[in-house]
């Protein structure tokens, strides 16, 4: 792409691919690894990098925010509250208003569990 410059950001958990605008404060990552214990991602996951004085990593599909001193800090303080989310959502899910069911849908589509990867390889 014109004006565009990709790059690949690598810190230990979380693998990402990125396209980083050459003229502006922020950049867009795909994040291909959650980065957390137990989770695997089945899609990547789009999220935005900002810096106003620290990190901001924003995932607008669910409206969520990790905040950080390093971009790495920012990446990894969403993907554990992606995470923590998700599994809030899982153990109210037939009680979901319409936000947080659709959040729900989102998630339960990109986000595989460790004990459901071994049923997800065999699919």
């Amino acid at each position: 792409m014109v004006g565009n410059l990709a790059v690949k950001v690598e810190h230990p958990g979380v693998e990402v691919a990125s396209r980083m605008p050459s003229a502006t404060a922020s950049k867009n990552i795909f994040l291909s690894n959650i980065g957390v214990n137990g989770y695997h991602l089945r899609n990547f996951i789009p999220i935005n990098i900002e810096y106003e004085e620290i990190f901001v990593a924003i995932s607008y599909d669910i409206n969520m925010f990790g905040y950080g001193d390093t971009e790495q800090e920012a990446i990894r303080d969403l993907c554990e509250s992606i995470v923590e989310y998700y599994e809030d959502l899982k153990e109210s899910k037939d009680e979901l208003g319409p936000i947080p069911a659709s959040d729900y849908d989102f998630l339960k589509d990109v986000i595989i569990e460790v004990k459901d990867a071994a049923k997800e390889e065999r699919a």
